[in-house]
């Protein structure tokens, strides 16, 4: 009986915690290709305007 006070709460954060820590893995990619993505360009500020173009 013990056990499922305890299990209550870590069932319904554990999801929570794991869709925060995915979000900020993507997030950290993202920006770590846009950055490869500068370096490999010469001119970063063309990448940096495309989305204001579309």
């Amino acid at each position: 009986m013990n056990r499922f006070i305890y299990a209550i709460p870590i069932a319904i954060t554990a999801p929570i915690v794991a869709a925060i820590i995915h979000l900020t893995i993507s997030r950290q990619r993202e920006l770590a290709a846009d950055e490869g993505g500068a370096r490999l360009s010469s001119k970063p500020w063309i990448l940096a305007s495309a989305p204001l173009k579309a």
